[in-house]
């Protein structure tokens, strides 16, 4: 990635976060338009999407010409990864249940709230817009940047963004939810962000995490 697309992911990450859904709320709001919850997300995340795909688009470009040059390399760490994810996951949730009982995860339950909604929207935003913009800006910007002088740090900070990005909206939950929740979307991190380390892809991490999504979506009633 070149330093001047790393330096616009860290810069777009808190936009993508926190200020493109409240741009999107007030352009709807002004063009008197009313979508639902789906829907909302769907856009908020085909915008996003958009905004990826044409910022890092020679970091798209060279990534894939590193996957497929070394193809078998990227399968095997997305099968490892998904491999340390699932144990990791199991692990955890066994502890925190065995330590707090039943063990919140609200973004899950938004998740299926949207599928229930509809579904299609939920479909695209897990399986393409989510996978794709969260993974060349968490691992592809941040943990890339970072782990050039500073692995450790790459894979504390690329991993609490993530979990953050997806809690910090459940505010109204409480902070010990928030943390628990938090908490569970570790080991997940963890995996896609060693899955870009070992395949220098970031199509890696990309396959990896719309593999996870695809499990937990067939476990919804859609």
């Amino acid at each position: 990635m070149l330093q001047s697309e790393s330096t616009f992911g860290w810069l777009y990450l808190p936009i993508h976060v926190f200020l493109l859904p409240q741009l999107l709320r007030w352009l709807l709001a002004a063009l008197h338009l009313t979508v639902g919850g789906s829907g909302f997300n769907a856009l908020y995340y085909a915008l996003s999407l958009a905004i990826v795909l044409v910022a890092f688009s020679r970091y798209f470009t060279a990534s894939g010409k590193a996957f497929s040059l070394h193809l078998g390399r990227g399968l095997g760490a997305i099968a490892l990864g998904f491999a340390l994810q699932y144990t990791l996951t199991a692990l955890l949730l066994a502890l925190l249940t065995r330590l707090f009982g039943n063990v919140p995860i609200p973004n899950n339950d938004q998740v299926a709230a949207y599928a229930a909604e509809d579904a299609l929207p939920m479909l695209f935003c897990s399986l393409i817009a989510a996978p794709i913009v969260e993974e060349t800006l968490l691992r592809g910007a941040v943990f890339s940047s970072l782990h050039r002088k500073y692995k450790f740090a790459a894979y504390l900070v690329s991993s609490v963004l993530f979990a953050a990005m997806h809690v910090w909206q459940y505010a109204d939950l409480g902070i010990a939810t928030q943390l628990v929740a938090g908490v569970c979307y570790l080991p997940a991190a963890v995996a896609l962000a060693w899955t870009q380390q070992q395949s220098d892809s970031v199509f890696a991490p990309i396959f990896l995490h719309l593999l996870i999504n695809l499990l937990a979506v067939l476990k919804l009633p859609l």
